[in-house]
């Protein structure tokens, strides 16, 4: 009984698929940082990144997580828009995926959502920093940085998403 339960969550990769879609938890982890930057502002936006990857480099991927303890892609995504950006951002890839317009790869700016098709019915969500550089949480090594003209990770882009100006 629970491994039918469990189907559909992991036939969803890191694109979380939790049915209803539910707003930012409310708690003193989850809560906007002092010092908030505009995504307008590239280079701050790029600052506020870095630093966002140094408190989480290496916590570990937790399929519908989103805490210290470990999390996936899109929960780290809603989790860093909220706390560096003050924006609230849907929960799960399949609706990160529609929150602004979409960005030509060649006009990537600090801040844009970038979107990877990684199998099947898997998705992936990561934020781009400039310098073709990303940052997202991995199945296997959890938060980190990676490059968009990686091999793995080139042949699985589909397209980027720019949430605000």
């Amino acid at each position: 009984m629970a491994g039918a339960l469990l189907l559909p969550l992991l036939l969803g990769g890191c694109g979380w698929l939790g049915g209803r879609e539910q707003p930012p938890p409310v708690d003193h982890r989850h809560a906007p940082l002092p010092g908030q930057v505009s995504l307008a502002d590239g280079e701050a936006t790029r600052a506020a990144l870095l630093e966002q990857y140094l408190d989480w480099a290496g916590v570990p991927y937790r399929l519908g997580g989103n805490t210290r303890e470990g999390t996936d892609c899109s929960g780290f995504i809603q989790l860093t828009y909220l706390q560096r950006f003050g924006i609230a951002l849907p929960r799960d890839t399949s609706a990160q995926r529609h929150v602004g317009r979409r960005v030509d790869d060649s006009r990537l700016r600090p801040g844009d959502l970038v979107f990877f098709d990684t199998a099947v019915r898997e998705r992936h969500v990561g934020i781009y920093l400039g310098k073709r550089q990303f940052l997202h949480v991995s199945t296997r090594a959890g938060v980190m940085l990676s490059r968009l003209d990686d091999g793995y990770w080139g042949s699985r882009f589909t397209h980027a998403v720019r949430v605000a100006p």
